[in-house]
């Protein structure tokens, strides 16, 4: 363990926390057969490690996330014993899990959870199904790839991607509604007349109300995940709804896609694309 930490030095910085360190971990955790004292130490070393070591280079916070996610299940497999992991990867199960190997799942599983809740961000469960549910997905997915512009200049390669789903789309433009066009038209619900695309928030709200989709706030009880939310000259996509807290994936967020928590009140109102 001391020596695998020594090789990731070069990749420590601050910010990802806990929960990139349980991540990286994650495989040398749960190797099949290791032997109780092991697993303990090995459980010792990640709860010591707690100072934001992030051993996939290059990892963005929000990768560590995506990859926990993941972890979960797994971790959960493990502590329900050998039958769940069989059935959830026949092709990789192990024939055997130890006693003491269930409760170091079960220890990573707490230890993980209590990570979450000191970053105070958690990817929750999709929520929804059909076409939202696909919203939801598509966003995290471009969450978890760290999308960045190029030098706050409204310009990448990613930025390109997504505003190739907009007719007559041009850049350098704010990005945010290429996002969520981009998402919706990959989801199956394109957005805008003949599933063109729409560049511009406004022209996105007339649409949405010209066709029967646009549901005015009256409060986080409006909203549902999958909806894109609209702001006054900004968009993005519910994620999931925390009481009056809503929970967003946007485009252009700070030069990037970014996770939000937004109050109810913000929004001017909502996009549904699906029933």
């Amino acid at each position: 363990m001391e020596a695998r930490q020594a090789a990731c030095e070069p990749h420590r910085a601050p910010g990802p926390g806990p929960l990139a360190t349980l991540a990286a971990d994650f495989a040398v955790f749960f190797q099949p057969g290791r032997r109780a004292w092991e697993a303990s130490q090995a459980r010792r070393s990640l709860e010591a490690a707690g100072g934001g070591l992030a051993c996939w280079a290059g990892m963005s916070f929000t990768q560590a996330l995506a990859r926990v996610s993941e972890i979960q299940a797994q971790a959960q497999q493990l502590a329900e014993g050998p039958q769940a992991a069989a059935a959830a990867a026949p092709a990789q199960s192990v024939t055997a899990v130890a006693p003491s190997q269930q409760e170091a799942a079960q220890g990573f599983g707490q230890a993980l959870a209590g990570a979450q809740a000191s970053q105070g961000q958690a990817l929750l469960p999709v929520q929804g199904s059909g076409a939202a549910a696909q919203i939801v997905s598509l966003a995290r997915a471009e969450l978890a790839k760290g999308v960045t512009e190029a030098n706050h200049s409204n310009t990448g390669a990613d930025i390109s991607r997504y505003a190739s789903a907009t007719r007559g789309a041009t850049l350098p433009n704010p990005w945010c509604a290429y996002f969520v066009s981009y998402i919706a038209r990959q989801a199956g619900v394109p957005i805008g007349y003949g599933g063109s695309g729409e560049g511009y928030v406004p022209d996105i709200r007339a649409w949405a109300q010209a066709t029967g989709k646009w549901v005015p706030n009256q409060g986080a009880q409006s909203a549902r995940p999958g909806d894109l939310i609209v702001f006054p000259g900004h968009v993005g996509i519910v994620d999931h709804v925390e009481g009056s807290t809503i929970v967003t994936i946007e485009g252009n967020h700070s030069d990037k896609v970014d996770q939000v928590r937004r109050g109810a009140s913000e929004a001017v109102g909502y996009v549904r694309l699906a029933a």
